[in-house]
């Protein structure tokens, strides 16, 4: 029975600024605990807390500034709608824009199309977030003006929202959607230079193409696994929206797509023939050395890359481990 009181407070003091809400749950808790006998029954809550009020009538008793276009009573819930309908239409918006781009590019150049990508991708989303905060505004301006404020009195215990876990590493959902939008972009990118641009890519000599820099053959060989490994990246996002903290499950999803991102690229880099010959002999005349040379010089930077790219990728696993298993407390 206690809980509906703890729920009651949190979910007036949800809606209210960080540096009132301590104050207001000692005080709304002292009042609650004043009416109520000595041994409460779930009756003597339900009829105290429904004496006090709805708890979005109550935190907007707390608030000072009554100017607005969406009145406090609905603006906590127009702002968490509002997130979650920018999220969705987000998320959709970055699919189809990427879809678009892998089939519609047809600039002449990387260059060229890198600036298409990026101006379809975000100028979508940028579009899309627009007319969601349009009509999600529109649609709480018209909730509020309709006079069905008489209304939110009809609630029962049950409704209040359940507390939430003073324990846990919080992922923010603007840094998840950040991540997304970066991701899909720049997978986006990788994924047409190697269906587009790999054979184009090369040694030049006063425009005229001589030798290519990439071995075609074995770059198709991984686009399909790189298509993949950007959907997996994609989902787990989605997860990290979804869920808003590291728990077991996000971290497991999280740690197998940087174990197969990981494995994908680093064999891609270290495939011995990804580089051509003919780049290398052009390369070697240049220099005045030896192909064999240049073949060792990079092998001794591959595994460095190697080395480093796993390491990093060890230190973050560890990090997101360490959020999920070990959280700091943090308050309500």
């Amino acid at each position: 029975m206690k809980k509906y009181i703890e729920r009651y407070i949190y979910d007036v003091t949800r809606r209210l600024p960080k540096e009132i809400q301590e104050d207001v749950e000692k005080e709304l808790n002292s009042n609650i605990y004043d009416m109520l006998p000595e041994n409460p029954t779930e009756a003597d809550i339900d009829k105290v807390l429904h004496d006090l009020g709805s708890p979005r009538k109550i935190a907007n008793n707390y608030k000072e500034d009554k100017r607005y276009v969406i009145s406090p009573l609905y603006y906590d819930d127009y702002i968490r709608v509002l997130k979650l309908v920018a999220i969705i239409v987000g998320v959709i918006s970055l699919v189809i824009g990427a879809i678009d781009s892998i089939i519609g590019v047809n600039e002449p150049t990387i260059l060229e199309s890198i600036g298409y990508i990026f101006s379809r991708i975000v100028g979508d989303l940028v579009s899309s977030l627009i007319s969601v905060f349009f009509f999600v505004t529109l649609i709480f301006w018209a909730i509020d003006h309709k006079n069905i404020g008489d209304k939110l009195e009809d609630w029962k215990l049950k409704d209040l929202p359940d507390l939430p876990s003073l324990k846990v590493t919080r992922i923010p959902k603007t840094n998840a959607m950040i991540g997304l939008m970066f991701h899909t972009i720049f997978s986006v990118i990788f994924i047409v230079f190697l269906l587009k641009y790999v054979s184009v890519t090369g040694w030049y000599n006063n425009d005229i193409y001589l030798a290519p820099f990439f071995n075609k053959n074995v770059t198709d060989q991984f686009v399909i696994f790189f298509i993949a490994s950007a959907i997996i990246g994609f989902f787990v996002y989605i997860v990290q929206l979804y869920a808003g903290e590291w728990n077991i499950k996000v971290a497991t999803c999280y740690t197998a797509k940087t174990i197969i991102s990981l494995t994908i690229g680093l064999l891609f880099i270290n495939q011995p023939n990804l580089i051509s010959t003919q780049f290398f002999v052009n390369l070697s005349e240049t220099m005045n050395v030896t192909v064999e040379y240049l073949r060792d010089r990079l092998s001794n930077i591959l595994v460095w890359v190697t080395v480093f790219v796993i390491v990093i990728s060890i230190i973050d696993l560890t990090s997101i481990w360490l959020k999920t298993l070990k959280p700091k407390p943090v308050k309500a």
